[in-house]
């Protein structure tokens, strides 16, 4: 067993253990044991503090699919025994032939936190004693505390623990450039139409209907994104030629405040189904309802332009594009959804505009998110072209790459440190009638941490009544058993 930092003693209280180490000053901190409320014989201690580490249950599996709940872990050993600090982010203690916890700092796109008794390991469920894997511990600072040593050494511990701002600034040893100063997730979904038979079941059951089920997780997240699929509004008529066409009530809104979404793409080939006087309604819609349009707006350049959202010191810049965007579908009337200078509409999926708009975000933001309209329908595995163009974008700078439009769930990718996910499928759709494939959707949670630490949360869906559901048990298994199935099969 090993110090988490330089100049921590770890040990159980008594005579012989780390507060004896810290009197004769072969150290600067004691760690040890014991529940909040019953502090150890001070001694030489001159304050103390207390706080929660993880004791063995994190996971570091190679595939996304290993989200499986751990049965509660034994407690951690009752005497783990004083040793010399070595500086490695290891163990403080840790539970007999557990795995050795992760630093929130450690973690990447290919880790996974694992819940144990439905508690998720965040810093908070730690740093409380509700994660069954969190010992609490008393931070003892010895004679030397008032020097520089002993205020560091607990700082990296704090930090090394995933500790939140408040927690450092308790000591004075807040970094004020730190991002972000508190774990950030951002929930992503996939496409959400609430046209069509969606829309009769508002007019049925209210407007929270299609979303009554999801939406505590997606607003309890610090920003909700998602692909809207349909426009909103009552103005304009169908396009000539085109099919199918979609418009939802205004009254469809409310399920989208209701769910939090923050930031919506209308980068895709329905946000124009009622032409541009509808489209400019819908716009306005959701601008009146505090939620950003991305990849769509009065001309290209607005249409290019990112959204900048800022949470707890953490800058993102939202990017949106579609594929489809020059189609048209009449030739008396040919129509194209692309914004030009003086036009309104979506920004086009061309690798010249990606080459100046990723950069350009890049640099104006800690995390660059590329959300794009592609692909073809109803299919499990990405287009070669799909694969090629998401590695570009990675390589020209984003941190995620998030699709949809093909009306069915695809694989995941890390490369060179950036998450794509070539479909997230449907969310709210009502093609039911088109068989499972058009059903299952997913829900992506990505955590940025304290330190640098970053995760993602996969959460399979199943879309029955027009509306998702969350996937518990054997069901959420099979789902993600064929998520990695077919994220293996990229190439």
């Amino acid at each position: 067993m090993e110090a988490p930092v330089a100049g921590l003693e770890v040990g159980p209280p008594g005579p012989d253990g780390p507060l004896a180490a810290l009197a004769e000053g072969a150290g600067d901190l004691a760690l040890v044991p014991g529940a909040p409320g019953s502090p150890p014989e001070p001694g030489a201690v001159v304050a103390a503090w207390t706080y929660s580490l993880v004791a063995g249950d994190y996971l570091a599996p190679e595939s996304l699919a290993g989200v499986a709940e751990l049965p509660a872990a034994p407690p951690p050993g009752a005497q783990p025994q004083a040793v010399a600090a070595s500086g490695s982010p290891a163990a403080a203690a840790q539970a007999p032939g557990a795995p050795a916890p992760l630093s929130f700092r450690d973690l990447d796109w290919g880790r996974v936190l694992l819940p144990v008794g439905g508690v998720s390991p965040t810093p908070e469920n730690i740093a409380s004693g509700r994660y069954p894997g969190s010992q609490p511990f008393w931070l003892v600072p010895g004679p030397r505390a008032g020097t520089w040593s002993g205020p560091v050494a607990l700082g990296e511990l704090l930090a090394w623990t995933g500790a939140e701002e408040r927690v450092l600034a308790r000591s004075g040893l807040a970094d004020p450039g730190s991002r972000p100063s508190r774990p950030v997730t951002l929930a992503a979904v996939g496409d959400v139409m609430l046209a069509r038979r969606v829309g009769e079941r508002i007019r049925e059951e209210g407007p929270a209907y299609p979303v009554a089920l999801v939406a505590d997780r997606l607003a309890a997240a610090d920003i909700a994104l998602g692909n809207l699929e349909s426009p909103i509004g009552v103005r304009g008529e169908p396009i000539p030629g085109k099919g199918i066409w979609f418009r939802a009530d205004p009254a469809a809104v409310e399920a989208l405040t209701r769910a939090g979404f923050d930031v919506l793409s209308v980068a895709n080939n329905h946000i124009l189904d009622y032409g541009l006087e509808n489209f400019a309604e819908t716009l306005a819609h959701l601008e009146a309802a505090g939620i950003a349009a991305v990849g769509g707006g009065p001309d290209l350049a607005a249409a290019r332009r990112p959204v900048i959202r800022e949470v707890a010191g953490l800058r993102f810049a939202f990017l949106a594009y579609s594929q489809f965007a020059d189609l048209f579908w009449s030739w008396e009337d040919p129509f194209r959804f692309a914004a030009t200078e003086d036009r309104a509409g979506v920004a086009p999926l061309d690798e010249a505009i990606l080459e100046e708009d990723i950069p350009r975000a890049r640099a104006e933001a800690d995390v660059v998110v590329v959300t794009v309209h592609w692909g073809e329908e109803y299919q499990n595995v990405p287009t070669p072209e799909q694969v090629r163009l998401a590695r570009r974008m990675v390589d020209l700078g984003a941190d995620l790459v998030l699709g949809h439009h093909p009306h069915a769930v695809q694989g995941f990718e890390i490369y060179r440190g950036g998450f794509i996910a070539y479909s997230m499928g449907n969310f709210i759709m009502d093609q039911e009638r088109l068989g499972s494939i058009t059903r299952e959707s997913m829900l992506l949670e990505f955590t940025w941490y304290p330190g640098g630490g970053r995760t993602v949360r996969v959460t399979p869906a199943w879309i029955t009544g027009y509306r998702p559901a969350f996937l518990e048990g054997p069901e959420a298994e099979a789902a993600l058993k064929k998520l990695a199935e077919i994220s293996a099969a990229i190439r």
